[in-house]
């Protein structure tokens, strides 16, 4: 997650460094730095289901179609899927469809 918050993080310094002396346009470090924390908030709420899921792969290793069955197989999949916060998807994806629209406009 280290690697990803580079470029919001200079993206941020830069939006506030140069938030009243901006030669381009006045609104171009606000934009950046409106941006920056939206790509902050994206990535670390994406974390969590990275964490959840991390933890259930550890603690329930997915089952052999050979020696468990398909049933099992199945079963383990839908047991993933509820394992992952339905909430931190729709606010991660909120901020998606909002960071869509600042690079847009």
């Amino acid at each position: 997650m280290g690697m990803a918050l580079i470029i919001p993080i200079a993206m941020l310094y830069i939006g506030i460094t140069k938030f009243d002396d901006c030669e381009a346009s006045s609104k171009i470090p606000l934009w950046m730095i409106v941006v920056a924390v939206l790509m902050i908030l994206e990535r670390s709420i994406g974390s969590i289901n990275s964490v959840k899921d991390r933890k259930f792969l550890e603690e329930n290793p997915k089952p052999t179609h050979v020696e468990e069955g398909v049933d099992a197989i199945v079963e383990w999949q839908k047991r993933r899927k509820e394992n992952l916060s339905k909430a931190a998807a729709f606010f991660g994806s909120v901020i998606r469809f909002v960071q869509f629209v600042a690079y847009v406009f």
